[in-house]
């Protein structure tokens, strides 16, 4: 088996698709998958370890014309990381080996990293403050710029104060589970026009034992009111495997469901809001990836060219309905349009402020003190 490995090695390493080589062997000597794990005990694990380093190399070099060097890099050992569950260093040591099964998924997932669609969506999986959230194509990944946002939050807002705060267009929940888990005290509430997001929100929440309430809502049509009767619009999936043994027991989030208040918004308002709703603008589409263009949703991402501020002053116009008197209100924002809409908001609070993000882009308005 060992002179067969070493005899297939140029064969293996001129073929695409590794799953290709592997069935010719297979096939023609119908020993099955032998270079792989326990059939190569005996063997020098030096020559498949020189394959896999050679796969790797095939790999990033087709990765790189999608992505800069960099990226590619950085996504690809991510991808090994996770499809055979040790860190990259770790997989080229004497004892490494390389089931079947972890070769045929890594290629499976090479394959849709191949066709542009990101690798959060590939893995379902996108960190945002230090924790891993489960996504999907039905919401955005959460980026970096918008961790900023949540940080401006935990240093502005009172942390001994219990808090009733609104994130409109929550998506996969991040910024509310995010905000619950750093201060257990604050009150957490998320909205979405979408029941699938609305879903993975759900099960992020449930993956956290963070305990927020979600909303189904559309952000252009706030003073019509929330439903909060998430029994008949979303069925949260509590036996999805991305939940832990820690996690609660579907009767402990229960009330997230059932809580059923026609009346919600008569009766509360809110400390805070915040919102990173669409802000993309239509003409800026041709300076886009593909891996964001053909993957994530678009409802998420974009607005008229001549309509840029429109979730924006939608949330203005329903500030009197949602917002309490001296709250505050944070907005992650098109750079194109941040001094607008501080402008807009000026008379509405007693100090309204710009922020940069880490690319020195003017991208977070907040506005203190609603008058």
């Amino acid at each position: 088996m060992c002179k067969l490995l070493a005899l297939y090695f140029p064969a293996i390493l001129n073929t695409k698709r590794i799953a290709v080589a592997v069935k010719i062997v297979t096939i023609k000597y119908n020993i099955g998958l032998f270079f792989f794990k326990d059939t190569i005990k005996n063997c020098n694990l030096a020559p498949l370890i020189m394959l896999m380093r050679n796969i790797y190399q095939q790999q990033l070099n087709q990765l790189s014309t999608l992505y800069d060097m960099a990226e590619a890099e950085s996504i690809l050992k991510y991808l090994y990381e996770i499809v055979f569950n040790k860190q990259f260093g770790m997989l080229w040591i004497d004892n490494a080996d390389f089931t079947a099964s972890e070769m045929k998924v890594l290629n499976e997932h090479f394959a849709r990293l191949l066709d542009n669609e990101p690798i959060q969506y590939v893995l379902n999986k996108a960190f945002f403050y230090g924790r891993e959230f489960y996504v999907d194509s039905n919401v955005l990944i959460p980026r970096n710029e918008t961790e900023e946002l949540v940080k401006l939050i935990l240093d502005f807002e009172d942390r001994k104060k219990n808090l009733d705060i609104l994130d409109l267009g929550t998506g996969s929940g991040c910024i509310p589970i995010t905000l619950k888990l750093e201060r257990g005290n604050y009150n957490l509430f998320g909205v979405d026009i979408s029941a699938e997001a609305l879903k993975i929100a759900g099960k992020n929440a449930e993956k956290f034992s963070a305990d927020i309430q979600l909303f189904m809502a559309d952000i252009l049509n706030l003073e019509s009111g929330f439903s909060l009767d998430l029994e008949s619009s979303i069925s949260l999936d509590l036996e999805s495997d991305i939940f832990t043994e820690n996690s609660p027991s579907k009767a402990e989030i229960s009330h997230q469901k059932t809580n059923s208040q026609s009346n919600f918004l008569s009766k509360n308002k809110f400390d805070v809001i915040v919102s990173n709703p669409p802000y993309v603008l239509e003409n800026e589409k041709a300076s886009m990836k593909k891996n964001v263009l053909d993957y994530e949703p678009k409802l998420a991402l974009f607005v008229p060219d001549d309509d840029a501020l429109k979730y924006y002053q939608a949330i203005i116009n329903a500030l009197p309905v949602l917002l309490k008197p001296n709250g505050s209100l944070y907005l992650e924002i098109n750079n194109l349009y941040s001094n607008e809409l501080a402008s807009t908001l000026k008379p509405y609070f007693t100090n309204v402020s710009i922020h940069k993000d880490f690319r020195n882009n003017e991208r977070f308005v907040v506005a203190n003190g609603f008058v």
